[in-house]
C-alpha cells in the first residue's frame, strides 16, 4: 500500500495545510465526506496538542501519515518533542455552568469519538506518535 505524507512545522496555518492535504487526498483513499470531517478534526487536533504539549507552543516538526488498508485508513501524526502521558489527561468537565466549566482533555476525547481508534506511544527511534484508524 501507498502511505502518504505531509510533513511541516508547527508554524502558522499549518492546522488548515494539513486538513486541504487529506481534503485532496480523499477521493484517492475512498474517504465519504462523513469520514472525510472525522479524520480532519481529529489529526488537526493531535496536531494542535503537538504543537502545544510537545512542543510547548512553540514551533517543532510534524509528520503525517496517512495510509489505506483494506476497508480503513490509518494515520499516523509524529512529533519529535516532550512525550504527553495521555493516562493522565483528565476527562473534560462539561457543564452547563460556566465557571465551572473544565475543557482540559477535550481534545482527546474528541479523537477518540472521532476516530474508530486512537493508540498514543512513544516509537523506538524516539517521536511520539499518534496512530489513529477510521472505517469506511
Amino acid at each position: 500500500m501507498t502511505a502518504y505524507v505531509w510533513e511541516g512545522k508547527t508554524n502558522r496555518g499549518f492546522q488548515e495545510a494539513i486538513s486541504e492535504y487529506i481534503e485532496q487526498l480523499a477521493p484517492r483513499l475512498g474517504i465519504n465526506e462523513k469520514a472525510l470531517c472525522d479524520i480532519q478534526v481529529a489529526v488537526c487536533e493531535a496536531a494542535t496538542n503537538c504543537q502545544e504539549h510537545a512542543y510547548g507552543g512553540k514551533n517543532g516538526k510534524l509528520r503525517v501519515e496517512l495510509e489505506k488498508k483494506k476497508d480503513k485508513v490509518i494515520i499516523r501524526v509524529l512529533d519529535w518533542g516532550d512525550s504527553v502521558e495521555v493516562d493522565k489527561v483528565p476527562t473534560p468537565h462539561i457543564t452547563p455552568d460556566l465557571d465551572e466549566l473544565d475543557l482540559e482533555g477535550l481534545g482527546v476525547m474528541m479523537m477518540r469519538k472521532a476516530m474508530d481508534k486512537v493508540e498514543f506511544s512513544t516509537l523506538p527511534s524516539g517521536e511520539n506518535a499518534v496512530e489513529m484508524h477510521k472505517r469506511l
